[in-house]
C-alpha cells in the first residue's frame, strides 16, 4: 500500500523441514545477502535503494549483512542482539552458579558454528549504522506481527523520507 516492493525472507533454522541451528544472525546475515542480490536482479527495483528491516535475530543479520554491503540504503532494527553476552544468556547455563562456564559455551557455539560472537558488537557495528539512515526499535520480542500498528507507521514514515517508495525495495526478516 506504500509503494514499496516488499520481500519477506525466511532465514535458515526457521523451516522445520531442513532444520539448522540458528546462530542469532551470524550466519543468517548471508540468508539476507542473498536476498538483496535477489532484489537487486528486479527490474522493478532501483538497486540503490534497498533498505532492510529486521527483527530479533533478523535485525542483527541485517545489520551484518549491511556491513558487507555499503549499497545498503537503510536500516530499520527491532531489537537486535547488542552483545555476546546476549547470546551467552540464552545458551549458557542461567544459574549465577555455573555462570563461571559462559566461555566455554561461547567458544563451543563458535567452534561449532563457524562464527565469531562478538561479530554482534555494537561497538564494531556503530559505523554501519552511522553511513547510513537507521531507525532503532525496541519492540520486545513479540515479533513483526506483534508490532503495533503505529510503529509500523512509524517504519513507513522512516522509509519514506529516507529513501522513498518509488522502485524502492524492503527486505524484511523476521524474528525467528
Amino acid at each position: 500500500e506504500a509503494g514499496f516492493v516488499v520481500l519477506v525472507v525466511s532465514l535458515r533454522g526457521n523451516d522445520s523441514r531442513m532444520p539448522a541451528g540458528q546462530t542469532f544472525g551470524l550466519n543468517e546475515s548471508g540468508d539476507v545477502a542473498a536476498a538483496v542480490e535477489l532484489l537487486r536482479r528486479r527490474s522493478n527495483v532501483d538497486s540503490t535503494r534497498i533498505a532492510l528491516v529486521g527483527v530479533g535475530t533478523g535485525a542483527t543479520a541485517s545489520l551484518l549483512a549491511a556491513q558487507h554491503d555499503p549499497e545498503i540504503a537503510a536500516l530499520v532494527l527491532d531489537n537486535p542482539v547488542k552483545q555476546v553476552d546476549d547470546i551467552l544468556a540464552r545458551i549458557g547455563p542461567t544459574q549465577w552458579w555455573l555462570r563461571w562456564m559462559r566461555p566455554t559455551c561461547k567458544w563451543t557455539f563458535e567452534l561449532a558454528y563457524g562464527v565469531d560472537a562478538d561479530a554482534v558488537s555494537f561497538g564494531r557495528l556503530e559505523s554501519v549504522m552511522d553511513d547510513r539512515p537507521c531507525l532503532m526499535l525496541d519492540n520486545g520480542n513479540v515479533g513483526t506481527a506483534g508490532m503495533k500498528r503505529q510503529m509500523m507507521g512509524q517504519v513507513v514514515d522512516f522509509l519514506k523520507t529516507r529513501i522513498g517508495p518509488r522502485k524502492t525495495a524492503v527486505a524484511i526478516t523476521p524474528q525467528n
